[in-house]
Order: structure tokens, then sequence, then C-alpha cells
């Protein structure tokens, strides 16, 4: 549930990003000014459970905030790169189950994105491809003395004008791939968690841990749909397959007998989650933007091992968004 949550606040900044979360891979042609784009966002998001104590066997309200930092930089002469770059500091208003605290401040993971539009492609296609570079900044990825990560990505989309051309459809599929180097392979403690391991002269090491096992590599796969309409409106409804690789269980032996302990039989190294998002933009001028929506993160399991409901559970939000473009 902790990893979660710490996904989720991550997450928020989906609905922070132009047109409701189409990320790097969009709006990079050349502007008017090299640094046109660039934003300042607050987004305030409530899980919807916080209005129905009842739902599940626990109660837990989750109200928070995000300051999202995205400038943007358009490179010089012929050049169709656009380089982009994120940093965000959330803030939980309930009692967070994470921090130190309350309402202690989270920064996020910092990145910068170096995207570019593809070469003309058949069929009206249009595409983008995008590296980013990932730093540790967050307290999470600290904790789990990462590196840093890399991610490529590419998108292919068709803009469909529908109504006379007063609303513009456009279907995108993206893909991408992540590696994160890390020296920690899993949250440590300072002391083993189990304190009476060392009772038959055993080692701790193996409990050293909280369970928590990092990801050494993610993929995702993305299809949206954007809909523009007249009056500076823009609606998305996506859809997002997110597949980690996990670092490999370390062997360990039985602390009593000195035997090698074999791994689980249903272990997986893999874990699986699907993102759901339902927004809407108002573009009010060149300056300001507002927006909603809805987004829904679905784990592969409920920590029951039951599964949950794949668009409406206890990790949906309502978010809205206020931002001012530069």
């Amino acid at each position: 549930m902790r990893m979660v949550r710490y996904f989720l606040a991550g997450l928020v900044t989906v609905a922070l990003l132009p047109a409701v979360g189409q990320a790097d891979e969009d709006a990079v042609a050349p502007p008017a000014r090299r640094w046109a784009g660039s934003s300042i966002s607050l987004a305030h998001y409530i899980g919807v459970t916080t209005f129905a104590p009842g739902v599940d066997l626990t109660y837990n309200p989750h109200v928070g905030q995000a300051l999202s930092f995205d400038p943007r930089w358009q490179l010089g002469g012929r050049s169709r790169i656009a380089l982009l770059a994120h940093l965000d500091v959330s803030t939980e208003l309930t009692d967070s189950d994470v921090t130190s605290y309350e309402r202690q401040p989270l920064l996020s993971d910092f990145w910068v994105t170096a995207a570019r539009p593809l070469p003309r492609l058949p069929g009206g296609l249009e595409g983008t491809a995008a590296l980013r570079l990932v730093l540790p900044t967050s307290r999470e990825s600290r904790a789990r003395e990462r590196l840093f990560a890399l991610r490529a990505s590419g998108s292919l989309g068709r803009a469909w004008p529908v109504g006379g051309g007063d609303i513009v459809l456009k279907p995108i599929l993206t893909l991408s791939a992540s590696g994160i180097a890390a020296t920690a392979r899993s949250l440590t403690y300072d002391a083993p968690t189990i304190t009476t391991c060392r009772a038959e002269g055993g080692s701790c090491a193996e409990l050293d841990h909280s369970g928590a096992r990092s990801s050494v590599a993610v993929l995702e796969e993305g299809l949206a749909l954007t809909a523009t309409f007249p009056h500076r409106l823009t609606a998305v409804a996506s859809m997002t397959l997110v597949q980690q690789r996990l670092y490999a269980l370390d062997e360990i032996t039985n602390p009593v007998t000195g035997e090698p302990v074999p791994p689980s039989e249903v272990n997986t190294n893999w874990r699986h989650l699907m993102l759901y998002v339902l927004g809407v933009d108002w573009k009010i001028n060149e300056r300001f933007t507002v927006g909603g929506g809805l987004q829904t993160i679905t784990p592969q399991q409920k920590p029951d091992s039951t599964t949950y409901a794949p668009f409406f559970n206890r990790h949906t939000q309502v978010y809205v968004t206020t931002s001012v473009v530069f």
C-alpha cells in the first residue's frame, strides 16, 4: 500500500502536463519563443473513498496538493529538438502514511527530456521520439540508493477532423522502456525487523529490509484519445499498462541450519498495474489553463491477494489543476 501511494503521488503530475498528461512526446513544434510552453501548475486531488468511509474494510482518507514546475526550451538553429524538465513538490493534507511529520512536503524525482518529432509518416501519422534522464531527488529514490534512470519512448498519432472541423479527434499510441540503476534492491532499515533472529547465532541479513523490492526496468504501453473542441476545450481518455521488472531476490540461508532457502514456486519478478485517466482542460487564454478529471491506478493485487476493481477502487482520485503558461 505504501508503494502504491508513492506511485500515486508521482502520477498526480500526469494532470499537470499539456493535454492532460500526453507527456513529453507532444507539442514539440518550434515556438515563437524558445521557452514558450513552460508552465507552473498547482493541482489538488482527493481520493474518492474519502467520501465513502464504508466502501472498504479500512478507512484512509486522502487529500493532497502538488506544485509542479515544467520548464521547456526549444534548441536553436535548424534543430527540432525540445528540452523539457519536471519537478514537483507534493503535500498530503490528511494524515499521511509515508511522511515523518504532518503535511511534510515531498520532492519528486527531477527529470529532463529531449523530444523530437519524427519525419513525415504515411497516412497522416505524426510521431515523436524522446529520451529522458531521471535523477533521484525524491525520498523513495534516495532510500533505494538509485543512481539514475533512462527512459526511451515513442508515440504515434493521427488527427481526425469531425463535425466540419470544429472537433478534432486524435488517437495516440505510446510505448516506453526505462532502465533504473540502483545500489539498494530493497528499502532498508537500520536494524533487522525480527530482533530474535540471532538467537541461534544465525545471520539476520535476509531480514534487514522492508520487503519492498526495487525495479530494475519498467515497460509502459499507453493508448489515449484526445478530443479538441471549440472554445479551447481539450478532453482525454487514456489507459496505460505498466510492467515493472524487479531486482532478483538475494540468496538466503536458514539462520538455524545454514542450508540455502529455495525461492517460492509462486514468486515472480514482475509487477503489473494499470493507469486510467479521464480529464478535460480549458485554456482560458494564452496564459492560464484550468483542468480536472478522474484517475485510477489498479495494482496487480490487493494485500490479501484478491484483485482490485479496474476503473474504480480505493486508489481512484479526483483532481483539479490550475496552470500558468509562459
